[in-house]
This record gives structure tokens, C-alpha cells and sequence, in this order.
């Protein structure tokens, strides 16, 4: 008889494993949504997946989008693995679903930076990655650091010059909207829930070629650094996000659940 909350993150399963194990996590999973009193999802998109694939019935699927915080440091060093030239960054499990294999090709062609991806890298995408990076002859301008420290991530942040995020699947995605935090310039995918997030803040790749890609990256690089007052937007917007918003959301959802009056 206890009020049960389940809340769904993604369902980022579906794209990345076989059909039969997928419809076995969605039956789990669909065990786990009978029980529950209300389903929470951090996104519109995540909701409309769920919706498709999971029976929720008239049960209550509310949005309520993820705080985002980076732990800052006063005095943040510059890391050993960070090159001295102008760079790149982006951070993540290097996986298929990230989809960083696409950046090697768009780096061959905006030469004058480096870039570093940030993350585990113990897949077998990982290892084609870093065997693809070899290949090319590119281990000076394309640095997998593998997973890194906080103070590394507000440093790298602070001091790159964009965000890069080719990311397939995400039921939010965090590396966006901390690069935002950061004011500085986003170029991502245009999948899931990358557009719903970001808005207009962030530059868009709807699909994958390098030309395209370093086109679009040319372009909107000189338009963020010709609009004065660009940094300052996207920090804002980015601070939208907050944790305290999140968690009011989900008192008024427990409360509202307990029939108690929401103050």
C-alpha cells in the first residue's frame, strides 16, 4: 500500500541492445511501472519513449528535468595531459551511443585545434576509436585522457574553446548544459532529447559528414564570437537547470501523492 515512485532516466537500451535482451529490460521494466504510483521522466523525450514502448495506463508521467551542477575550485591547475594549443572538449563513456568516432574525421579538417574526450574507454568502441585515431596518425591532436578528476573537468571546462557532444542517444544530457554553465559554445547532435534540452542555445549537426560538421563548426564559431553578449545567454539559460527546482518538483509530486497540501 505504499505510494511507489519510479523515475525513468532513458531508454537508451533500445538502440544499443539486441532486440531480445531489450524486450527483456522492458519487461522488467514494465513490472517495475505497474507498481508505481506516478513515473517521473527528465525529459519530453524520454517521455514520448516511454510512452511508446512501456503501458502506463492513466498513471502520472510528469517532466521534471535534472538539476545541473560542476564543483568549482578557486586555483584549478591546468592538467598534465592538456595541450598547450587552443582545444576541444567533450566528456563521456566512450561508447557506440556517444558516437565519438565521428570526431575524428571532423577533426582532420579544423586542424588548428586539439581535442580531448574525456571518459572511460575500456569498450571495444573505445579500442577501434583509439585504433581509427592511430591510424589517422593523429594521437597529438586527439587525446583520450580516460576518466578524470573533478578539478580536471571545471579546468577543461573553464579553458576549451568549444563543447562538442555527437551524442545518439541521451534522456538529458549532462555535458551540454555544463558547458553552457561555462558560457561557452555547444555543438551537438540534433537526436533524442539533445534539441529539447539545449533550445537555441546550442549548435546543431543533423547529421554526420566531416565537411558538413566543420562547416557548421566555422560558421557558428565566428557568429558566438561576434554576438557581445553570447557567453552570458548561454550561462543563464544553462542555469535554469537548478537542483533546487528539481527537488521541489518532487515534493510537490510526493505531497500531491500523500494528498497533503503542497506548501
Amino acid at each position: 500500500s505504499t505510494p511507489y515512485v519510479f523515475t525513468i532516466h532513458d531508454l537508451n537500451f533500445l538502440g544499443e541492445k539486441s532486440p531480445e535482451k531489450a524486450a527483456k529490460r522492458l519487461k522488467r521494466l514494465q513490472n517495475k511501472v505497474q507498481k508505481a504510483t506516478a513515473v517521473p521522466v527528465i525529459s519530453r523525450f524520454t517521455e514520448s519513449v516511454v510512452r511508446q514502448h512501456l503501458d502506463v495506463g492513466n498513471k502520472n508521467v510528469p517532466v521534471i528535468y535534472n538539476g545541473v551542477q560542476v564543483k568549482t575550485f578557486e586555483n584549478a591547475v591546468k592538467p598534465d595531459f592538456a595541450p598547450r594549443e587552443k582545444f576541444l572538449f567533450t566528456i563521456g563513456v566512450i561508447r557506440e551511443k556517444k558516437n565519438f568516432m565521428v570526431l575524428v574525421d571532423f577533426m582532420k579538417r579544423v586542424e588548428d585545434y586539439r581535442l580531448i574526450i574525456a571518459g572511460n574507454k575500456t569498450s571495444d568502441y573505445a579500442v577501434k576509436m583509439r585504433a581509427y585515431i592511430n591510424e589517422c596518425g593523429m594521437q597529438q591532436q586527439i587525446l583520450l585522457p580516460g576518466e578524470i578528476s573533478d578539478h580536471d573537468k571545471f579546468w577543461l571546462y573553464g579553458n576549451c574553446d568549444a563543447v562538442l557532444f555527437p551524442s545518439k542517444f541521451e534522456g538529458f544530457g549532462l555535458p551540454p548544459v555544463e558547458a553552457m554553465l561555462f558560457g561557452k559554445p555547444v555543438f551537438a547532435s540534433a537526436l533524442s532529447s539533445i534539441p529539447e534540452i539545449c533550445g537555441e542555445n546550442a549548435y546543431y549537426w543533423d547529421h554526420f559528414d566531416p565537411d558538413y560538421m566543420a562547416g557548421i563548426f566555422d560558421r557558428k564559431m565566428s557568429e558566438f564570437r561576434s554576438e557581445e553578449n553570447r557567453s552570458s545567454i548561454v550561462r543563464d539559460y544553462a542555469s535554469m537547470f537548478s537542483w533546487d527546482k528539481n527537488i521541489k518538483a518532487y515534493l510537490d509530486l510526493f505531497l500531491s501523492i500523500l494528498e497533503r497540501p503542497v506548501y
